[in-house]
């Protein structure tokens, strides 16, 4: 499977998992409050100690499995273009299972405190899912946005890795998807298709580590594996951007994260 395919599916399952969790959460409480009254629910609720509740009845370790499965299977889908070694693969995906049970554990607690507030209001079930759900970190498209920026990263740092081995003239691609959230950086980058490093860091300083910034879907790979179709979307895209900003009179200025720190902190 495509490492963009792979990215996709893995947002999906586990958000399809916590969302299921959610409402299975909520439903349980509301249970609970059927034979006690509110403030013994709180109370239960409070002591709850969610590492066990939320990852192992609510199976949101069998989430967790999931998202390392696709982890795993960017190794299968990567072009080996350098050397890695052994060592520095295990403790990259340490690093990830490590950060997504963590991550997962504070979604947990978050939803438990979000419940404790429904039914201290009194709300009924539908209500409480609601209110968990409108909460910033706790939306699904937050949760999505964090599966699909934490496997791009991943994706990155085996290529970052693979990178400092290969030749100097190695060609990278910038895989992106090309959508209404697309940054105009990253557009920008994946149309100017195959660049060595050298050329990255001319035309993009920073941006082989960086990315389009925070929260980026994107990563770098060897460019043997370019998607045409991809390169060819984000070229018509950034053509329609500047003729836009050139309709309205403005200045289209894009920015790397590096370039964007450098000169606020330089004044």
């Amino acid at each position: 499977m495509p490492i963009k395919d792979t990215i996709v599916a893995a947002k999906e399952e586990f958000t399809e998992s916590y969302e299921l969790a959610v409402n299975e959460f909520v439903d349980n409480a509301k249970e609970l409050e059927e034979n006690n009254n509110s403030n013994q629910v709180i109370v239960a609720l409070g002591a709850l100690v969610v590492a066990d509740y939320w990852l192992q009845d609510l199976a949101i370790e069998s989430a967790i499995n999931q998202y390392m499965f696709r982890i795993d299977s960017v190794l299968d889908d990567l072009r080996f273009f350098g050397n890695i070694d052994e060592s520095r693969l295990l403790a990259f995906r340490l690093a990830n299972e490590n950060l997504i049970r963590n991550y997962s554990v504070s979604l947990g607690d978050k939803v438990k405190l979000s419940v404790i507030r429904g039914i201290s209001a009194g709300q009924d079930a539908s209500a409480i899912k609601n209110l968990v759900l409108r909460d910033y970190f706790l939306r699904s498209t937050s949760i999505s946005t964090f599966v699909q920026t934490q496997i791009a990263d991943y994706t990155n740092l085996v290529t970052q890795s693979l990178a400092e081995t290969a030749p100097e003239d190695t060609k990278y691609v910038f895989i992106n998807p090309i959508d209404s959230r697309t940054r105009n950086i990253c557009t920008k980058i994946v149309s100017f298709g195959p660049m060595t490093r050298k050329e990255v860091e001319r035309n993009f300083p920073g941006a082989f580590a960086d990315r389009g910034g925070p929260n980026c879907r994107g990563y770098w790979d060897v460019a043997t594996n370019q998607d045409e179709e991809l390169v060819s979307d984000a070229k018509r895209e950034f053509s329609d951007l500047k003729k836009r900003y050139k309709q309205k009179g403005r200045s289209l200025s894009i920015k790397t994260q590096k370039q964007y720190f450098d000169k606020r902190n330089n004044g």
